[in-house]
């Protein structure tokens, strides 16, 4: 019984380490068919000179990318950021409340 078991648990992982390239490509095609926000477009437009001189074609390559990139990246300032604000409401206002009489 704790062969069967063993050996299951091999299988298993043997089709998700040869399954994970499947579901990454299949996930980043459908990120790439998504619509690129029109925020980061202006972003681009207005930061990026050098996207303005790409071609149509490579600037949709190039959004595609981006897009892919922003999916698959965790940005730990905004994570920090958006864990801390409630935290500092909560101080400011016991803050506020000590220094009341």
């Amino acid at each position: 019984m704790p062969a069967l078991i063993l050996t299951v648990l091999a299988l298993l992982l043997i089709l998700w380490w040869l399954g994970e390239p499947y579901w990454q490509v299949r996930n980043r095609q459908r990120l790439r068919d998504q619509p690129f926000h029109a925020a980061w477009r202006d972003i681009l437009k207005r930061r990026v000179p050098y996207v303005r001189a790409l071609t149509a074609d490579l600037q949709l390559q190039l959004k595609k990318h981006i897009q892919v990139f922003m999916a698959e990246k965790v940005f730990i300032a905004r994570m920090c950021w958006a864990m801390l604000q409630p935290l500092a409401r909560v101080f400011h206002q016991g803050t506020l409340q000590a220094m009341q009489p």
